[in-house]
């Protein structure tokens, strides 16, 4: 898994009920560009439901971006989902995506066993996931007007490992991250409030 460029530092925290306002604007701001139209219910479910782990990354006090994952044990290794991955657009460019990639990958930790990493894409992120090493698996016609694109990745622990590494050197962690239980791995469900 390669890492580019410079990171920003930045907080590292899981969702509020607080920050969904401000998570939600950020999905509103990148709609046009990035997500089909009649996503937002989807969107707007997603933040509340507790089914998956939300992760926010705060600057100067604002949330700047969001993303979401789940984890099931399949195999002896982590079948895991990425879901709404997004920054802010007034902060796109800076490094935050990949915060909010290895913010999530590190989570993995906890587990200790491999993992295997799928991701939906919308509005053209596949050259940034393809620089962390994830590659095609199929397509499918959602709506109309939007075609799903599915990439994964494997993710040894050594991976792992260097995530958690390198996201400690440019964030600032609450203390209760690393404990949280992953989505999947217990049957009472995620609550993020």
């Amino acid at each position: 898994m390669g890492f580019v460029g410079t990171l920003p530092l930045c907080k590292v925290r899981l969702l509020q009920p607080e920050d969904i306002a401000q998570c939600e604007q950020i999905y509103q701001l990148n709609e046009p560009l990035h997500f089909p139209a009649g996503f937002y219910p989807m969107f707007a479910q997603w933040l509340r439901d507790g089914k998956v782990l939300i992760v926010v990354i705060e600057q100067d006090n604002a949330v700047v971006a969001v993303g979401g994952m789940t984890a099931d044990p399949v195999e002896g290794q982590q079948f895991v989902t990425l879901s709404f991955g997004m920054v802010h657009p007034a902060h796109q460019q800076k490094g935050l995506g990949t915060l909010l990639l290895l913010s999530r990958m590190a989570l993995l930790r906890q587990n200790a066993t491999p993992a295997q990493v799928h991701i939906t894409t919308v509005g053209g992120s596949e050259t940034f996931y393809g620089r962390f090493g994830f590659a095609y698996q199929d397509a499918r016609q959602a709506t109309p007007d939007y075609l799903q694109k599915s990439y994964a990745v494997k993710l040894s622990t050594a991976d792992i490992d260097k995530c958690a590494f390198v996201l400690g050197h440019y964030t600032w962690i609450h203390p209760d991250f690393y404990t949280t239980r992953l989505p999947g791995y217990h049957s009472t469900g995620y609550s993020s409030a």
